[in-house]
């Protein structure tokens, strides 16, 4: 109880090292609870936060609240925003909505500030035009209703 936020900060970040995810979610509840966290850490740390406690909602299969956290970070500008942006992308990939999906990972092509992720998006921008090409020709056929979820 007495370790301030920068501590626990390091202790969630070794726990999700590890693969320790239920317990990194514990630290990272336990740290945004606080009313000191915001002050005694940096901005990159909290972008971590962040994003780390969206992933771990849809890896522990809380999906909808994922999508919450991912749909709130996307307002921001920056890396945080930049990630749940790839990760709505992947979930409307995921659900067949390839409209949505293109629209969101060509967002990252041509633009300066490279990410991890951005040849990946922009490569999956690719993938997902020519799903929906496939889908529109299956329509005649009747097999255009594989590609939802």
């Amino acid at each position: 109880a007495g370790l301030g936020p920068g501590l626990w900060f390091w202790h969630a970040y070794v726990q999700a090292a590890r693969g320790d995810r239920s317990d990194c979610l514990a630290s990272l509840k336990r740290i945004l609870a606080r009313s000191d966290a915001a002050a005694g850490l940096g901005r990159s740390q909290r972008g971590w936060i962040m994003r780390t406690y969206a992933d771990l909602h849809y890896l522990a299969g809380r999906r909808a609240d994922a999508l919450r956290l991912y749909n709130l970070l996307a307002e921001i500008d920056g890396i945080d925003g930049d990630w749940a942006r790839y990760q709505l992308a992947n979930h409307h990939l995921i659900a067949g909505e390839y409209d949505e999906a293109e629209a969101i990972y060509s967002t990252f092509c041509g633009i300066d500030a490279a990410t991890p992720w951005q040849a990946r998006a922009c490569e999956m921008a690719t993938v997902v035009a020519q799903l929906t090409d496939i889908r529109k020709e299956g329509e005649t056929y009747g097999t255009d209703v594989v590609h939802g979820r």
